[in-house]
């Protein structure tokens, strides 16, 4: 052979095992991250909307102020159940891919006086919202609560 190094073409068996197995192993662990990934926004916009739809109702429950509140709580299921669509785009995979879906949040308001809840001072009442929706065959929640002033 005159020195000349005998080149040759192929893989030997040992690198088509080593290849497989990387190839076995790594596939399903990204597709894993993807799909925990894909999970966790779609809850993120469940709870980003329930906590939007709590913060709405609160601002129009300081809006009617001390003597009106009270009326906000008395409200029929269907005037309290909101159902939106929520659409998710993924551009993070570098290909964009678009997830939608229908939530019905139902949401509760109380009012709580000082005859109700002895920790509050005469002239406060505490509003809490409470916001329930599916995730998953799961029933989550979310509150929120303010404090309002009797008075200017």
């Amino acid at each position: 052979m005159d020195g000349q190094i005998k080149r040759r073409f192929g893989l030997t068996l040992l690198e088509v095992v080593f290849a497989m197995f990387l190839f076995a192993t790594l596939v399903p662990l990204f597709v894993g991250i993807w799909i925990k990934h894909h999970r966790a926004v779609e809850k993120s916009a469940g709870v980003i909307a329930a906590t939007n739809i709590c913060q709405l109702i609160l601002e129009q429950a300081m809006e009617a102020g001390y003597d009106g509140v009270d009326g906000m709580a008395a409200t029929t299921l269907a005037d309290r159940t909101l159902t939106l669509r929520t659409t998710i785009t993924d551009d993070v995979t570098g290909t964009s891919s678009t997830h939608s879906s229908d939530k019905s949040f139902v949401w509760s308001l109380t009012v709580d006086t000082p005859t109700t809840e002895p920790s509050l001072r005469t002239g406060e009442k505490l509003i809490t919202v409470e916001i329930e929706w599916e995730e998953r065959g799961k029933t989550l929640t979310n509150r929120a609560s303010t404090l309002v002033v009797e008075g200017p």
